[in-house]
């Protein structure tokens, strides 16, 4: 909002003034990488008891959207659950959907 606003005087325009100021995840910016990942998951699941994905058959798409409730810590964690097409993978809803 401040760099549109900022390229919008910039041109001797005057912004559009709005009812309701965006706040809370309308700033929020994404992250490219998740810190400290694998020791994580170690902890989460000692011992390797999980097989781990190591072929890409699915691909996860995740949003990561704060919460906008003044300092309260939280967040929605949206993901999305796609076999990989390249390889030809294809699952079943025999006991609950991944979505």
């Amino acid at each position: 909002m401040n760099e549109a606003r900022a390229t919008i005087a910039d041109r001797g325009e005057t912004p559009v003034l709005l009812i309701a100021e965006p706040g809370g995840s309308e700033f929020s910016y994404p992250e490219n990488t998740i810190k400290n990942s694998r020791n994580f998951l170690e902890h989460l699941v000692p011992g390797g008891k999980l097989n781990r994905d190591t072929h890409s058959l699915i691909h996860i798409e995740s949003t990561v959207d704060p919460s906008t409730k003044g300092n309260a810590p939280g967040a929605w964690v949206h993901l999305l659950f796609r076999p990989s097409s390249v390889q030809k993978v294809h699952w079943t809803n025999k006991a609950d959907p991944l979505t």
